[in-house]
């Protein structure tokens, strides 16, 4: 579904001293469903040093934050932690919750290591009208009153279901295609730790563009199946992305029974499976077995994860030359 990715060195420019490099991204979508990420993000909106840390906030006395949001706008909190080494501290937050440098979050940064003297970024949420257009830039086939004929866009609910959205040409607007209701596409985040599934009627290139984000990212598997963002637009593979939580995924061993299963989109609507096989301390084809080179696999902008067991904390590992750029 990629058509081009960003490789090493390619396509990458510094902007300031604030912000990583950046880069675009052409995903291909093909006629039917399709599995994507956001793997280029909104450039970085404030930066600095954790003044405080808290079990429910984190502060920065040095940088105004709040007075660069808009209150029911989504931010992505990252925050590079010192011990244990870039944890992959994230935290999801409205506008509404930072105040002057105080960002209240809602998940417990500390539990992943974050600490006073950690540096952190905050970045703006991409959205439906960021993305795929305030009038449907993206050129996805329209519906017009309902979603019938219309290419749909699934988005997580945060509560493993997805809802789903098609843009209205009759209204000049995103819409719900569950009642027609209209929706601001402005409105809608589209968080880079998600997976999407977009419904296509025919083949479409989606072009994103964005700031690479460098550092390590939790992201939450709930039970049953997930749809994940790979984060990284180029050089992920299921040993660099996943070698940090081999401690945490629920293993097989000497076959899948049990095991989380990490589904792997291709061309053609294919999905390949894979767990991790503790007896052979190797990523395994869940069809039969047989031992793969996790550095062989590459990753495309999405896969597909299923949690056979309680609710985890997926360390997802930025490739080693990010480190570099």
């Amino acid at each position: 579904m990629v058509a081009a990715l960003l490789a090493p060195g390619a396509l990458f420019a510094q902007t300031t001293a604030k912000t990583g490099p950046v880069g675009y991204e052409t995903i291909a979508l093909e006629a039917g469903f399709n599995y994507i990420g956001l793997r280029l993000h909104q450039p970085t909106l404030a930066a600095g040093v954790l003044d405080a840390v808290s079990s429910s906030s984190i502060t920065d006395n040095d940088v105004n934050i709040g007075a660069l949001v808009t209150s029911g706008k989504t931010y992505i909190v990252e925050v590079k932690t010192t011990s244990p080494a870039d944890s992959g501290a994230v935290a999801e937050v409205l506008g509404s919750a930072i105040t002057n440098g105080v960002i209240t979050t809602s998940n417990n940064l500390t539990a992943v290591g974050a600490a006073v003297g950690d540096t952190y970024i905050v970045r703006e949420s991409d959205t439906l009208a960021s993305v795929f257009g305030a009038a449907n830039t993206a050129g996805l086939a329209p519906g017009y009153s309902g979603p019938t004929g219309a290419d749909l866009v699934y988005v997580p609910d945060g509560l493993g279901g997805l809802t789903a959205y098609y843009y209205d040409l009759d209204n000049s607007s995103w819409a719900l295609a569950s009642d027609s209701s209209l929706v601001t596409g402005s409105s809608i985040p589209l968080v880079y730790l998600d997976g999407l599934v977009v419904f296509a009627n025919g083949a479409l290139n989606l072009v994103v563009d964005g700031e690479v984000k460098k550092s390590n990212v939790i992201q939450v598997a709930k039970p049953d199946f997930n749809y994940l963002s790979t984060v990284y637009p180029a050089g992920a593979t299921l040993d660099s992305a996943f070698s940090g939580s081999l401690a945490t995924i629920h293993p097989g061993y000497s076959g899948p029974t049990g095991a989380d299963t990490i589904y792997v989109p291709s061309a053609g609507q294919n999905l390949t499976a894979y767990f991790y096989d503790l007896d052979n301390t190797s990523w395994a084809l869940a069809s039969d077995s047989s031992l793969v080179t996790g550095s062989a696999i590459s990753l495309p902008s999405s896969i597909i994860y299923f949690n056979a067991g309680a609710e985890i904390n997926v360390k997802n590992s930025a490739p080693a030359y990010y480190s570099t750029l």
